[in-house]
């Protein structure tokens, strides 16, 4: 990218700190072995791993979670994914199961939703219109077979935020 360009879409995408490439790139030069394998350098690529994780736990103020529950995904496509089909995988209902979620959610989203309906669940697909989500509405779907509330807190394509 031309360092001279202006660009807006970081919405989309945002370039990585020079310390995210500079950690990035030790661990494809150095650490680079399969962290799963018990030989020296996959458990120098599992400790930078779990490393990482610890890193990442303490940033967001999780000081006592364990760095295992801590997935490391390749997209947010893949972790809106995980999330929501992980959430429909992990259990069965003895009733139908609600997910909440809006008409403009990015289809990271509405992909899994129409698929989980596909599956027999109820989804209710709040209207944004205006940049606005009628809690009142949403409030009104909250109930015991509500098993999933995905709403975005900043819309990629308008910019709305919601509370």
């Amino acid at each position: 990218m031309d360092e001279n360009e202006i660009y807006l879409d970081h919405a989309a995408t945002t370039p990585p700190s020079p310390e995210v490439i500079a950690a990035m790139e030790r661990s494809l030069r150095v650490m680079w072995g399969n962290p799963s394998s018990v030989h020296k350098s996959g458990l120098a690529a599992a400790h930078l791993r779990e490393e990482a994780r610890c890193r990442v736990l303490h940033a967001l103020g999780l000081r006592f979670a364990a760095p295992s529950r801590l997935i490391f995904t390749a997209s947010g496509t893949e972790a809106d994914n995980m999330a929501m089909l992980g959430v429909a995988a992990a259990k069965r209902y003895s009733f139908t199961p609600k997910l909440i979620t809006t008409d403009s959610e990015h289809p990271a989203v509405l992909q899994p939703a129409l698929q989980l309906e596909k599956q027999g669940w109820e989804v209710i697909r709040l209207s944004t219109s205006g940049g606005l989500i009628d809690r009142d509405r949403l409030a009104s779907h909250l109930d015991e077979r509500t098993v999933l509330v995905s709403i975005m807190a900043a819309n990629n394509e308008t910019g709305a935020i919601y509370d």
